[in-house]
């Protein structure tokens, strides 16, 4: 919604623009799930959260499309709101290396506080861990990483719900281990998500989207009955 917004408002908006917007909508975004979670469903199974980001996620989604429909910029958005990775160059992607780059750096040489992270609030608190500051760094990481995501690629759904979780049950709850193993799995099933878009409506092309989707919600409804997002 925030590239639609600067695109209405900045039609010749550049890549570079694109990320800038894409990332304060991540922010913005990222903070209306955490408040509504925080105030309302703290303490509630973590299977919430996920959720509640999926209804923001829809709600976001409608009024993105009322915009593109009322501003008559459908033909400008089209590209990039369908995902059609065939359309990215490198030319695009040479913004996101930098940052991608140093966050990977950063996120590697610090994965070992992820598993000592993960124990819990009660016992990281009592070894002296300073929980919140890594939670904001991991959060401010994802946040970044999204909003770049999303500004070069377009809209992507289910990947970040269900990889993880896959990886979590191939190699279990390792999350220093998780750091190499996510970013590969993922990025080999958006690949294969592509070609299959290419081919299972030739010569015309189905977004990448809704092919993720098709793939990604019978596997998310799986792992929620496997308890596999909720432990």
């Amino acid at each position: 919604m925030a590239i639609v917004i600067g695109m209405i408002f900045m039609p010749n908006l550049t890549m570079l623009g694109r990320i800038i917007f894409s990332v304060i909508g991540s922010f913005f975004a990222y903070i209306i799930i955490s408040y509504i979670y925080k105030i309302v469903f703290l303490g509630q199974s973590r299977l919430t959260f996920p959720l509640i980001g999926i209804v923001i996620s829809m709600l976001l989604s409608s009024m993105t499309t009322f915009l593109v429909s009322y501003y008559n910029i459908a033909q400008s958005v089209n590209s990039w709101y369908n995902s059609r990775l065939y359309r990215v160059s490198f030319s695009d992607v040479i913004y996101f290396w930098p940052i991608l780059l140093l966050l990977i750096f950063l996120i590697v040489l610090l994965r070992k506080q992820m598993d000592i992270y993960s124990y819990g609030h009660s016992i990281t608190t009592s070894i002296g861990m300073e929980r919140i500051h890594w939670e904001n760094f991991y959060s401010v990481c994802v946040v970044i990483l999204t909003g770049l995501s999303v500004a070069i690629v377009g809209r992507i759904a289910f990947v970040g719900l269900v990889i993880p979780h896959i990886v979590k049950l191939s190699i279990g709850k390792k999350y220093a281990a998780s750091i190499f193993f996510v970013p590969l799995t993922g990025g080999i099933f958006v690949l294969m998500s592509d070609y299959l878009s290419r081919y299972i409506n030739y010569p015309f092309e189905t977004p990448i989207g809704v092919v993720i989707a098709l793939v990604g919600v019978p596997i998310f409804l799986y792992l929620i009955r496997r308890g596999a997002t909720v432990h």
